[in-house]
């Protein structure tokens, strides 16, 4: 825990309102990713959670849908990466 906040190298100038913890890192990284990116990250993380739940109940489709949903992703993680070293995060 930080004692002193305003010498934590990540902290906001004084005056400045401070974000929330569990923001804070994301936001001063610069690692926010942008809604497009965000949602392609989502629909695939979703297919993924839908193709294992079908392959857990031996349901047709289960592996074509468990690998569109990783591909999603991945393709969400290439543009959240682009976007990282591009530098226009959050």
């Amino acid at each position: 825990m930080v004692e002193n906040i305003e010498k934590h190298p990540f902290s906001p100038p004084p005056g400045q309102k401070v974000p929330r913890p569990s923001a804070q890192f994301l936001v001063y990284l610069g690692m926010r990713p942008k809604p497009r990116t965000l949602a392609v990250l989502l629909l695939g993380l979703a297919g993924i959670l839908i193709g294992g739940t079908f392959k857990l109940n031996h349901l047709m489709g289960a592996h074509t849908l468990f690998n569109a949903g990783v591909v999603v992703t991945v393709v969400g993680v290439v543009l959240w990466v682009v976007q990282l070293v591009r530098g226009k995060g959050g």
